[in-house]
């Protein structure tokens, strides 16, 4: 069995490219992960930050910008889109900062397309004057399996027979969030910095979970910042800490297995169906929403001191290790198989449907992807 490596690229980018590596029980599959359809990921950024005198000596400072929508590819050599909200006190330099971002990035090899996804918030305090920001980032997307059988291959007939009408097939995902947080060394109650993810699939969650750093203040003792979590996530996903000029630095790492997915399997073939296909094939799909927020904050604050980050703009992973039959009644371990990001709204779910978009959604990629890498 293969998958795909997805690695985190340069400083605020995530790459998911791809790499192919055996694990799991399916030797002989290849797994490729390509960002192959007609549309683009639908994709919602906000980001917002404060910086707010209670004092009133001085006029506090805001950024809303308006939400930003991508629901585009994004050619070689053009900026990912992205969300930006920022402020600062001149004298003292108290704010907030805020950054979202993504898109589905086309290289001149479909196989070495990827996804950035990524949301960021740091806040400073500088006495009376006290910052705050927040950002958030929404894609909407399906995954379409798809099992390639070459003509000649035992497993053509039984499929042809079988799954003519459809076949339910299961699959196993692998996700990894990863990020950190930065604090300086005194940091009031109240205060936090905090990063939240859900993955939702078919429908209903199958990942969620926040993690954060929270100033707190035992009975008797001095204010200290906490690291803790929330869901699904785990103590032990904070898997390091360092000491820099600032301040602390957590790194936080969480990697989860999705496993069982159902999903309805529709056959394909080259000769009957579909004369201008290269391979016969059997295409699964499943729809997803993965939201993710940062915020950081000083609570209720009037006046102090301080610095807070949650860095979250290269993290959020996504890769296959494996589809199986749970019948057991094929052996689907000599099969190719490509994994694909699509819009959903172009991927309708009743197989008599998905069949025909599937035909049209393949076409049109590869009559769009021409075009945009002229």
């Amino acid at each position: 069995m293969a998958f795909t490596d997805n690695r985190q690229g340069p400083m605020g980018t995530h790459e998911s490219r791809c790499r192919t590596y055996a694990v799991l029980d399916l030797p002989a599959v290849v797994v490729v992960m390509a960002l192959a359809a007609a549309n683009a990921p639908a994709a919602t950024f906000t980001a917002d930050a404060h910086m707010t005198d209670f004092f009133h000596t001085t006029p506090d400072r805001h950024d809303t910008p308006p939400a930003l929508t991508d629901d585009t590819h994004v050619p070689p050599g053009h900026p990912v889109p992205s969300l930006t909200a920022a402020v600062s006190d001149r004298e003292t330099g108290a704010g907030g900062s805020a950054f979202a971002k993504g898109g589905v990035v086309l290289t001149q090899e479909s196989t070495d397309d990827f996804v950035v996804l990524g949301v960021q918030a740091a806040a400073r305090s500088v006495g009376n004057r006290v910052g705050r920001a927040h950002a958030s980032a929404t894609v909407n997307y399906a995954v379409t399996v798809d099992f390639e059988i070459p003509n000649g291959d035992p497993l053509l007939t039984v499929l042809a027979n079988a799954c003519d009408r459809g076949c339910a097939l299961a699959t196993d995902f692998l996700h990894e969030t990863t990020g950190h947080f930065s604090f300086s060394s005194f940091i009031d109650p109240g205060s936090s910095a905090r990063f939240s993810e859900e993955l939702n699939m078919q429908g209903a969650s199958v990942a969620s979970g926040e993690a954060f750093v929270a100033g707190t203040q035992p009975v008797g003792g001095p204010s200290v910042v906490t690291p803790g979590v929330n869901g699904g996530w785990r103590p032990d996903d904070f898997v390091s800490s360092s000491t820099t000029a600032n301040g602390t630095e957590l790194v936080f790492n969480h990697f989860e297995q999705i496993v069982d997915q159902p999903a309805v399997f529709v056959f394909f073939t080259r000769h009957h169906q579909f004369p201008d296909l290269d391979t016969n094939f059997l295409q699964g799909v499943y729809d997803l929403t993965l939201t993710q927020h940062a915020d950081a904050d000083f609570g209720t604050s009037l006046y102090t001191f301080g610095a807070l980050e949650a860095d979250f703009a290269h993290t959020s992973t996504f890769s296959l290790a494996r589809v199986y039959d749970p019948l057991g009644r094929f052996d689907l371990s000599a099969a190719t198989v490509s994994v694909h990001f699509t819009d959903r709204d172009a991927v309708p779910v009743p197989p008599s449907l998905a069949m025909l978009s599937s035909a049209i959604a393949l076409v049109g990629y590869r009559w769009r992807r021409e075009r945009k890498l002229r």
